[in-house]
């Protein structure tokens, strides 16, 4: 699969998670977490639009072979998921010491500063990758390991994973549910990329579109 597929896909699972931590904010409105979630749904879009713009500035021209051009974009690329990686890893991390440290979250503190590690680390395999299917094979890790993370401390009912987050209220939206809907995503992301990579096409999730234009 092309470095511009995987760009597309990656954009793709973005809407998806932003979406999902929009529709858990507004449920959230006025707390700490809200306005955490709103910031991680913030992030998310300005990431698909520096994943955007690097996909409409790739080099096409009759100067370079195709191998050639293939090969200064995804050096291109492969700098920039680092370098979006690694911003997302300190935001997450900063966040998920106000959420401990200051209102006494530590269920979400913890959670966040895990998944900001978890994301630190897969910005220096991305930055060592050699090719497409090494930043697949990393994403796809990454993905699970998340889910695995966020697993790792749920106790409620299978059930509550998927339940939509659109149908939460904040009388039941415990803290377990939270997590267990994110791991439930994370889960679906990664069996969603290693589909793409398997298929060796772009096949937006149902009901998502992507358009190239930077919001």
């Amino acid at each position: 699969m092309s470095t511009s597929k995987l760009g597309k896909s990656l954009c793709d699972l973005y809407r998806a998670e932003r979406k999902t931590l929009r529709l858990l904010s507004t449920v959230l409105e006025g707390t700490a977490l809200g306005s955490a979630l709103t910031e991680q749904a913030d992030l998310l879009q300005q990431l698909s639009n520096d994943i955007i713009i690097e996909l409409k500035a790739y080099i096409y021209t009759d100067e370079c072979s195709c191998e050639e051009m293939e090969r200064l974009n995804f050096t291109s690329f492969k700098r920039l998921l680092s370098e979006l990686h690694k911003r997302r890893a300190s935001i997450t991390t900063q966040q998920g010491c106000v959420l401990s440290d200051e209102y006494d979250l530590f269920v979400f503190g913890d959670v966040m500063k895990q998944l900001g590690n978890e994301m630190g680390l897969v910005s220096k395999r991305v930055h060592v990758a050699r090719d497409e299917k090494d930043l697949y094979a990393i994403l796809v890790s990454s993905y699970k390991k998340r889910t695995s993370l966020l697993k790792a401390v749920t106790t409620d009912d299978a059930d509550d994973a998927a339940t939509p987050a659109d149908s939460l209220s904040p009388s039941s939206l415990t803290s377990m549910k939270i997590v267990s809907a994110y791991a439930a995503l994370m889960e679906r992301h990664g069996k969603r990329l290693e589909t793409y990579r398997k298929d060796d096409v772009y096949v937006p999730e149902r009901g998502s579109s992507i358009s190239f234009e930077v919001q």
